[in-house]
């Protein structure tokens, strides 16, 4: 752990020097490191794919198609953006506090942690260093000790494309992770289970470090009388066991209509042959990353679930996707992630119980919405459900827009990245006041002692405190200021 710490605080240390010296406030320099890490992805595709391949068993386009473009596409949303976002933003002043002017400045917090997590080892990575990146911020990069071949990808990718005096990737096991939450950083994006999230978080408390963290969790998909059942299976079954069925925003279980159950079950089998040969077909599939991995996910389906299990494999061994048709919501099954090819579907009868089942398990990084999105159950959703998004008749995809901020609620997580949102979460917005020294009646009033005049004109300011600038009144006050007695800011 020693060694840990000390790798730590040097690659800290220096990046911090890179902070001090300003080199990273200029928009050039930001844009500069930007197009280098859009060339990088480019030029590297194939080793940063391979390393996917090697440890999680993804073909290259599956992995330019699922993490590679996503980064890309978030890259040149920011270089389309930046200019404006990193533009001071102009505020009203109160009447009382007038004269002044007053604006918001985004300035960038310091050196920022990411952790990223195995099963989208680039995206989860990339994704927030742009935003950092774009925030004006040093980085330390830690990719996953589980994902190795990716991480040393990622590792050579930082060295060879990005400012080594600002940006570092410090590789190791656990006790890597453990010293860089423990460390003095002006921020950290860490992606993972909850229960890590957690530890990051209390460990992170106790310097008080800002922490976003993207923590997955019990996605449902809501398939309602109206949904269009094989739209709802394909897309479901597509969401669901890409990647192995490891992914943080994945369907985590269905709650489907009753009398959709047997024409549901049909379709979700049909497309399980037709896309992944029932997982057979392991480079579009994947697999699972681990075999403690593998044990756990057996356990969930073999003596936890408490529901019909109908197995859409040939394995005993190994996990294979399957339906578990109504298992007990007290059950592990539905209170733990479960980051695996395993689809618990749950009926309903009337929409009040979907609802009631949503709102009794933890708050949701994703609801997902079958039917008709015009109609009066979306809308319950959208004003009864709590979750850091709503999606109607698609899943996952939502990641591909930029100007939709990405993060969860509750125990799915807080904070948020992506696009303007990404640029904020990694800055200090802070609060400027130009003021000038006006020592004149009746800016004087507010000082002791407190005699009827003044208290009469400090009464009169609190309750036009709401005027606008365009005001005669207020034009008045301000007007030896703006109009000649001192120089205008």
């Amino acid at each position: 752990m020693e060694l840990a710490n000390q790798t730590v605080d040097k690659a800290l240390r220096e990046t911090r020097e890179g902070f001090l010296i300003f080199k990273t406030r200029t928009l050039v320099y930001r844009e500069a490191q930007l197009r280098s890490m859009l060339k990088g992805l480019s030029e590297m595709r194939k080793q940063l794919c391979e390393g996917v391949r090697n440890d999680l068993g993804r073909q290259e386009y599956a992995t330019w198609f699922l993490e590679i473009c996503l980064v890309e596409g978030e890259i040149e949303h920011t270089l389309r953006h930046l200019k404006a976002w990193i533009q001071p933003i102009q505020i009203d002043t109160p009447l009382l506090v007038s004269p002044a002017q007053s604006k918001i400045l985004y300035e960038p917090l310091g050196v920022v942690a990411v952790l990223g997590s195995w099963n989208f080892p680039i995206f989860t990575l990339l994704t927030p260093l742009v935003n950092v990146i774009a925030a004006g911020n040093c980085a330390i990069i830690r990719p996953s000790e589980l994902a190795p071949h990716t991480s040393s990808a990622v590792a050579k990718f930082i060295e060879r494309y990005l400012d080594r005096d600002c940006y570092r990737c410090v590789e190791g096991q656990v006790e890597i992770a453990r010293a860089i939450t423990e460390a003095k950083f002006d921020g950290i994006c860490f992606t993972g289970s909850t229960e890590k999230g957690k530890l990051v978080a209390q460990a992170a408390a106790k310097n008080l470090v800002p922490c976003v963290l993207e923590l997955g969790g019990k996605s449902p998909s809501v398939i309602d009388i109206t949904a269009d059942i094989d739209h709802a299976a394909k897309k479901i079954v597509n969401g669901r066991f890409m990647n192995a069925g490891q992914a943080c925003v994945a369907p985590d279980y269905v709650l489907v209509h009753h009398s959709l159950t047997t024409e549901l079950i049909a379709k979700v089998k049909k497309y399980l042959t037709e896309f992944w040969n029932n997982g057979k077909t392991v480079e579009d599939f994947g697999k699972i990353i681990s075999e403690q991995h593998e044990q756990r996910l057996l356990s969930l389906v073999k003596t936890q679930s408490q529901g019909e299990i109908i197995s859409c494999g040939h394995s005993s061994s190994k996990p294979v996707p399957t339906i578990v048709l109504n298992p007990s919501l007290d059950s592990p099954l539905m209170k733990e992630e479960i980051f695996g090819p395993i689809l618990p579907i749950l009926t309903f009868n009337t929409f009040d119980d979907a609802i009631r089942i949503i709102n009794k398990l933890d708050k949701p990084l994703v609801v997902y919405y079958f039917g008709d999105h015009f109609g009066e159950n979306f809308k319950r959703l959208e004003n009864e459900t709590s979750s850091g998004a709503l999606i109607s008749n698609e899943t996952m995809f939502h990641l591909g827009n930029s100007d939709m901020p990405f993060g969860g609620v509750g125990m799915s997580g807080y904070g948020r990245y992506h696009g303007f949102e990404g640029f904020k979460q990694f800055s200090n917005c802070k609060g400027v006041l130009h003021k000038p020294p006006l020592n004149m009646f009746p800016y004087t009033a507010g000082y002791p002692p407190y005699s009827k005049g003044k208290q009469a004109i400090m009464a009169m300011l609190q309750k036009m405190r709401g005027l606008t600038k365009y005001n005669p009144v207020r034009i008045a006050l301000e007007a030896p200021y703006k109009y000649g007695l001192l120089a205008k800011l």
